[in-house]
């Protein structure tokens, strides 16, 4: 009796610890794996990704891919893809690079989503890698998911063995090493990019643009227009090499901006303006209340992609260079000035065709507008109509002409730096400029301080008014 208890024993013992040993070694798909079952482990287990799991021991990130939770995707580069890396590099092993950029090699190919190959859509994705913005922040880098064949990052490192479940994550085999990519590298793989790019690579273009989103000295900001937008620019705007090497250079901000940087008003640019001679820094105008909007005109529709090299923002529209009409219709101050640069009546004067002229030899060319805020405009309308409620629409066509003349300076591009006390001559007689109050007296002698913000455009120069001019 006591022998068949016993034996009851071990049978009851045994049968558990046969079940699993069967069950772990049920490997028909690779996606169940003995024991433990993390991506270290299964990197352990499998000698084919030896030598990326040194560099992931090396970079001290054994600890965080153990264990039995998690929501990793984890690329793995097998020892055939980490040799072909190695001999190009002229290295014998990953473990001589130094720690910075190996623990960047390697954090890039970690995703902290969880990812199976039918999640992926074709676009960019955050890795656990990461450059340094200032002292105290850093910003993770993207990558670049094609789903359209087989699925590539980057343009270069191909799944070939995908879905691999493991207790804290999915692990995904690839054919090579996936490098932290560069600016340059995002417009070349990037099918929705391409047109920017090729025009880049044109003969006629000097390379200087493309060299700087290669370029690894300094972080930059690049906003880069989709396909689409560059398509209805070569159709509407055609331009010489000389314009096109400007408009591109147009696009680049010598700093690190994260959507969430800007703010709504001017920033300068790499550009210069050509009617002086003084190579003045051509604006832009960022708009914050609508999203992300630069100069009125052009909308980010996907941002904060980060290279190793800088930030990408993609947007809807070409960045074209902006003349004086440009910003007075895209500042969210200067509502009035527009409502009243455009009223039907004022059409004979063609405000906004004039203040677009771009043409080196035109009369008037370039302008110093100094224009009126919506604040200014709503005062001066209770000052000229003390009675009742007043809009733009009740002011006379004639008075509103001669109001908006004497705004515009004609052959003036007058920058803050060089105010001096003068008499100015507008489109519609003298205004007194006080270099040193920083003001306007108007042929009414009312007194309108300036707000100069020296908003540079390709025909002139913009500064704003806190009070409307009288004639």
């Amino acid at each position: 009796m006591n022998f068949i208890s016993k034996f009851a024993k071990i049978v009851t013992i045994s049968l558990p610890v046969l079940f699993f040993v069967a069950c772990a070694n049920d490997d028909d798909n690779d996606n169940i794996i003995e024991g433990t079952n993390s991506i270290v482990n299964y990197m352990d287990k499998n000698p084919r990704f030896a030598r990326f799991a040194k560099a992931v021991d090396r970079v001290g990130l054994s600890n965080t891919l153990d264990g039995n939770s998690g929501t990793y995707t984890f690329f793995a580069p097998n020892n055939q893809a980490v040799e072909a890396f190695l001999q190009t590099a002229n290295l014998d092993s990953l473990g001589q690079l130094p720690q910075e950029q190996l623990q960047k090699l390697v954090k890039n190919h970690i995703l902290e989503t969880l990812n199976p190959v039918a999640s992926f859509n074709t676009g960019y994705y955050k890795t656990m890698a990461s450059i340094a913005v200032t002292d105290s922040t850093a910003s993770n880098l993207n990558v670049y998911i094609n789903t359209q064949e087989n699925i590539q990052i980057n343009g270069a490192s191909e799944i070939i063995f995908p879905d691999v479940e493991t207790d804290n994550g999915i692990f995904h085999e690839v054919n090579k090493l996936i490098e932290p990519a560069f600016l340059a590298t995002f417009l070349e793989v990037d099918d929705n990019l391409n047109a920017f790019y090729q025009n880049i690579n044109s003969a006629e273009i000097e390379p200087t643009f493309l060299n700087n989103l290669q370029d690894s000295t300094n972080l930059k900001t690049v906003f880069v227009p989709n396909n689409t937008a560059v398509e209805a620019f070569n159709e509407n705007s055609p331009t010489n090499p000389d314009s096109l090497e400007a408009i591109y250079a147009y696009h680049l901000l010598d700093e690190f901006k994260l959507s969430t940087d800007f703010r709504t008003g001017y920033t300068s640019s790499v550009v210069t303006e050509n009617f002086t001679g003084n190579s003045h820094a051509i604006s832009r105008y960022i708009n914050t209340e609508v999203g992300l909007k630069i100069n009125g005109q052009s909308n980010v529709v996907i941002n904060d992609i980060v290279a190793l090299n800088g930030i990408m923002h993609v947007t809807d529209a070409v960045l074209k260079l902006p003349s004086l009409s440009t910003f007075i219709k895209a500042d969210v101050q200067l509502q009035s000035f527009t409502e009243a640069l455009s009223r039907e009546d004022q059409s004979s004067e063609a405000f906004f065709v004039l203040l677009s002229e771009n043409d080196l030899n035109a009369s008037m060319a370039p302008f110093t507008v100094f224009a009126p805020t919506d604040n200014a405009f709503e005062e001066v309308l209770a000052e000229l109509y003390p009675e009742q409620t007043a809009t733009i629409q009740d002011i006379p066509a004639d008075s509103l002409t001669n109001i908006l003349q004497l705004h515009i300076i004609p052959e003036s591009n007058l920058q803050s730096s060089t105010f001096t006390d003068q008499t100015l001559n507008s489109l519609s007689g003298p205004v007194i400029l006080d270099a040193n109050q920083e003001t306007l007296v108007d042929p009414a002698e009312r007194t309108a301080e300036i707000e100069t913000l020296d908003v540079q455009a390709t025909n002139g120069v913009l500064q704003k008014l806190l009070k409307v001019l009288l004639p």
